[in-house]
């Protein structure tokens, strides 16, 4: 079983290095942002196999124009299942809602834990 939670998102309220940690209005995906990693991280089969299971911790900016950069592993827990989790981020439409503060689109550091679990 793979879980994506949206609603766990993990923040902190400052501005670092001209990116918000924190706005008035974070990003939000177009759609379902859990489903849609639950249908594109594969778990995959030596993995399951070896009961390797954790949360993957994936991090990236949500720039003023709502474009994704700089995705990357924050914690990991293994290197093919943190490679399946930065694959299936990096399958998400580039295009999300910015995050507003005062009124303004500003860039927002933004962190999806991929949970990979046995059933």
């Amino acid at each position: 079983m793979l879980h994506a939670q949206d609603s766990s998102v993990i923040f902190h309220i400052q501005k670092d290095s001209g990116v918000y940690t924190k706005v008035d209005t974070m990003p939000r995906f177009n759609g379902n942002l859990s489903q849609f990693l639950s249908e594109k991280v594969e778990y995959p089969i030596k993995e399951r196999e070896d009961s390797i299971e954790g949360t993957v911790y994936i991090g990236f900016i949500i720039e003023k124009d709502g474009t994704m950069d700089s995705i990357k592993v924050l914690k990991g827990i293994d290197p093919t299942l943190d490679l399946e989790a930065l694959k299936g981020v990096k399958k998400l439409p580039k295009k999300w809602k910015p995050g507003i503060q005062n009124g303004k689109p500003e860039r927002v550091k933004y962190t999806i834990p991929i949970i990979f679990k046995l059933r």
